[in-house]
């Protein structure tokens, strides 16, 4: 049970990692673009990398508790971190192709079973640490 409530606690700190991330990576486009007149897309590219590095942080630091090579947890959480969002858009594409839910309802059950594999993911192979 004492497991059960520590995965929780990680998965609740991971949806929040998300919103923050989210946050960051909209204030930092905003900021560059309307503040710095940086092009937008150049803008959101910044906020992106932004965000991704705070969720890493979060991550590591904070959800996960990892004391593994940061390096190592860096390249792999960057990487995967980018497959994932590739696999995400390929489910869509595939979903459309084929069972053609609704987008917004494809959207959400993507996003919700993308977050969960990634949580895991992350927990089990990218921020293990000697337990």
């Amino acid at each position: 049970m004492l497991k059960l409530r520590k995965v929780f606690k990680q998965i609740i700190g991971f949806g929040a990692s998300g919103i923050i991330g989210t946050v960051c990576n909209l204030m930092v486009t905003i900021i560059l673009h309307e503040i710095f007149s940086i092009e937008v897309r150049g803008a959101y590219l910044f906020g992106l990398l932004t965000a991704v590095l705070v969720n890493f942080y979060l991550c590591r630091n904070l959800i996960f508790q990892s004391k593994g090579n940061m390096w190592r947890q860096l390249f792999a959480y960057v990487l995967s971190s980018f497959l994932f969002r590739g696999l995400e858009y390929g489910a869509f594409l595939l979903q459309e192709m084929t069972i053609n839910l609704p987008y917004v309802l494809a959207i959400l059950l993507i996003q919700a079973t993308s977050f969960l594999l990634k949580f895991f993911y992350y927990r089990e192979l990218v921020f293990t640490r000697i337990r």
